[in-house]
């Protein structure tokens, strides 16, 4: 046997740096994929080319334990300089390939370009599961310390892009993450005294610096040399101007001087010849608001007043009004037309009020500066809970989430705005009479999601103590009833207290002179069943006979526009209540979840298939099951706890961040002392993994209380408080990889390389199914089965032990 150099007996100063800019570099691009993704795909295909993509870390897990000749200790610099090189060029290539070819065509996927950009996206993540899996398995004795690096290295990753993408565009960020792996390479490289190595890191590392900076500079001249062309399957033409943040791109079109506003919502007898100037600025290329040009003359404006989304100022002259969502204005200005006392307009996207407000205030007329507006940049329901103001009417117009968001664990779905808890925010801020309002699209085919906003309002209003909701709501349509393929406007009003019937006259006689539909009043039900639903009377009962899933999303199950039954999934009557995307989304994950497996399957059976390897140890059996269960069971615990935290801290962006970057911080403590509390010296390991079971039932339970306690807190005092949950449960379950790492080394370390590729597996298995679970049964459930999961990954360690 080959003897290691003296420098190769221990990691040293190079090991420690590169595992931490290689792990850095893995999370970075990771969370620039799905960033990134979120514009050119649908989220449910994004979902799909990141599941897959990540398998690439278990590939490389595995070629180290298939191809052990290739990987000797004393080849550690140069091979490891190889994969961060490897890493830097091959994330270049993969997202030139991808923001420069077509991959959706009329709402399917283009099956060779989308090989070729999964294969290619897949590529850095393989270089980097094989330089972390060689360098793991060969300093095992090293391994707490090295695992505590590489997780400290991944949380700042999530810090590094929040920073990253407030400055740079995304293509320029990639640009930034493969500067760094170039880095990293060329510090293996000197660690190997290769000088051919040397001169070509350097070279690249060059090349990357200046392709940074020419790129950079003309994304903040508004004329980015290499930007995404193809969003969802349209080609994107150069935008009037562009930014990018770590949730969001917007992209601003049209001509200031010729475009022309026009919109789904306005009165069919609206047929004035009045032009009113607007610009479209999409969000992630597919969500569409308006920047509106500014008139003066009020007057000339008057479109607005036979918007549908506007219905609620008719009950209320100067009202003081609550816009939920901002946008380009034009809500603002409705609310100016109909001579508002006050509009207060809450964006959560500052790059979106930089718009508006600056980069376009010549054109919107600088509503920031209009004595009657203010403008909030905040998450809205935690602005709301945090004041005690009360509005006259409270407008929430076509807010969702189908764009998907930064989150770094596959958090794509839910929607916070709408569930019975956030609607109780709403309600209990209106003054007397006040009127809570949200716009929704109206289709025949889609019927399902105005059942369940009707839904939602009804039990919402029953949980604050009101015996007959149907009497606080109205339901209002804009769309041609005879057209089977129209795509109309629905407008919901919920008065705090029961319609009178002045109020009801006016909506009648409003509804007449637009030719608006009334769909659902105190009075009146355009069919049984919309009737049934706003009464809220037996409506569990009505909900049961329905194909879709119409109950009130809460915020353990905050999933408004997933609407399908697990046991109606192939149900023929879908297609009357659902629109194409809702169940082509779920298919796409349950798809996922299938190739998720299979993969596990062949990361687990092809390496001892193809070696020829004979396991011998009876031991391996459990150790691979606890492997595969940790990496499971992390992911449930993280994605349950992201869900959860994003409703509590109000923001997006906060709860990814604090989530992510505090569990992976303190899981990386709790590896490194797991050493220094003797718990690598145990003759019995299992027992010390029953605190990590301990702990996260006792966050389990205090969660709750503590959303529940401080939910109008200030902003600093709920990061606190959760970083201090997300810590506790962080820091043991750190302690699990490098306990059951010690056990397989002792065991029979040629088998380690394999563990570390069936655990990579596991953690992308898990994240799948993780959305699938809190999806059906809610985020509570995958709190607690993560639990079992521990308490099953215990179980398998202590059977390992006794073989």
């Amino acid at each position: 046997m080959k003897q290691c150099p003296e420098n190769l007996t221990k990691a040293n100063k190079s090991i420690f740096i590169g595992v931490f800019l290689i792990a850095l570099c893995t999370l970075m691009y990771e969370l620039l994929l799905t960033r990134i993704f979120s514009v050119t795909m649908y989220y449910h295909f994004s979902f799909l080319a990141l599941s897959i993509a990540m398998f690439g870390i278990s590939v490389g897990g595995m070629l180290v334990f298939a191809y052990e000749k290739w990987f000797e200790k004393q080849n550690i610099f140069s091979v490891s300089s190889l994969c961060a090189i490897g890493f830097a060029l091959s994330s270049v290539l993969a997202m030139l390939l991808h923001i420069n070819i077509r991959l959706i065509q009329d709402g399917q996927l283009i099956p060779l370009n989308v090989a070729a950009t999964y294969t290619s996206i897949s590529l850095p993540f393989l270089f980097g599961g094989i330089l972390l899996s060689f360098i793991f398995t060969r300093y095992a004795a090293q391994f707490n310390e090295l695992y505590a690096v590489d997780l400290i290295g991944a949380s700042l990753g999530c810090l590094g892009i929040l920073w990253t993408l407030s400055i740079f565009d995304g293509i320029s960020a990639v640009l930034l993450v493969s500067l760094l792996a170039a880095l990293c390479g060329l510090i293996f490289s000197i660690a190997a005294k290769s000088k051919r190595l040397i001169s070509s890191c350097s070279v690249v590392l060059v090349c990357l610096a200046i392709a940074l900076a020419v790129n950079a500079k003309s994304y903040f001249d508004q004329n980015p040399l290499m930007r995404i062309l193809w969003a969802k399957g349209t080609r994107v033409s150069c935008p009037l101007y562009e930014r990018w943040n770590s949730f969001s791109w917007i992209a601003v079109s049209g001509d200031p001087a010729s475009s022309v506003y026009v919109s789904a919502a306005i009165s069919k007898v609206f047929h004035s010849k009045q032009r009113i100037r607007g610009l479209n600025l999409d969000i992630d290329g597919s969500a569409r608001t308006n920047l509106i040009g500014w008139d003066p003359v009020l007057s000339n404006l008057a479109v607005f007043k036979y918007d549908i989304t506007n219905l609620a100022y008719y009950l209320f002259p100067s009202p003081n009004v609550l816009i939920i969502g901002a946008g380009g204005g034009k809500d603002l200005i409705s609310a100016l037309v109909f001579d508002a006392k006050h509009v207060t307009g809450i964006e959560i996207n500052e790059n979106t009020l930089n718009a508006v407000n600056k980069r376009f205030g010549d054109f919107t007329g600088h509503l920031d500066q209009n004595a009657k507006v203010s403008f909030i940049n905040d998450e809205a329901r935690s602005y709301i809970s945090r004041h005690n103001k009360h509005y006259d009417i409270i407008q929430m117009p076509f807010i969702d989430t189908w764009a998907a968001t930064t989150n770094g664990a596959y958090v794509l779905t839910e929607a916070s705005l709408y569930t019975v808890e956030a609607w109780k925010v709403f309600l209990s801020h209106l003054t007397d009479h006040g009127i809570f309002t949200v716009s929704r699209w109206y289709t025949h085919k889609g019927r399902g999601e105005i059942l369940r906003l009707v839904g939602l309002t009804a039990q919402a209003l029953k949980q604050m103590g009101v015996a007959n909701p149907r009497t606080h709501i109205v339901l209002v349509r804009n769309m041609s009833v005879s057209d089977p393929d129209a795509v109309g406007v629905g407008t919901l009003l919920v008065c705090n207290q029961p319609f009178s019937t002045s109020d009801l006259k006016e909506i009648l006689e409003i509804a007449k002179r637009y030719q608006f539909d009334i769909v659902v009043s105190p009075d009146f039900a355009e069919d049984d069943l919309i009737g049934k639903i706003a009464s809220g009377e037996d409506f569990n009962a009505v909900a049961a006979t329905m194909p879709i899933n119409i109950l009130p999303p809460t915020d353990d199950s905050p999933f408004f526009f997933n609407m399908l039954k697990p046991s109606h999934l192939f149900d023929a009557n879908l297609k009357s209540y659902l629109y194409d995307a809702n169940m082509a989304a779920v298919m796409v994950l349950v798809c996922v979840l299938v190739i998720s497996i299979a993969l596990t399957y062949l990361c687990i059976y092809l390496p001892i298939k193809f070696t020829n390897t004979v396991i011998t140890s009876k031991a391996s059996a459990p150790l691979a099951c606890f492997f595969l269960l940790i990496g499971i069971t992390y992911m449930f615990v993280e994605i349950s706890l992201i869900q959860r935290l994003i409703v509590f801290l109000g923001h997006p962006v906060y709860g990814i961040s604090v989530v992510v970057f505090f569990l992976l911080l303190s899981s990386g403590l709790g590896s490194y002392f797991s050493k220094r509390f003797g718990l690598l010296f145990q003759e019995k390991f299992w027992p010390r993994l029953i605190p990590i079971i301990v702990a996260l039932a006792v966050i389990g339970c205090l969660i709750p209380v503590t959303i529940t306690a401080f939910s109008q807190s200030e902003t600093m005092v709920r990061i606190m408080l959760s970083a201090t949950l997300v810590c506790a449960a962080g820091f043991f379950m750190g302690m699990a990889f490098p306990v059951g790492l010690t056990v397989a080394t002792r065991d029979d370390e040629q088998m380690v390389p394999w563990y570390w590729g069936i655990n990579g597996a596991g953690s992308v298995t898990g994240s799948v199914l993780a959305v699938l679970i809190s999806l059906n049964w809610g985020i509570g459930l995958l709190y607690w089965a993560a639990i079992a999961g521990y308490a099953g990954a215990l179980g398998a360690l202590a059977c390992a032990e006794k073989k």
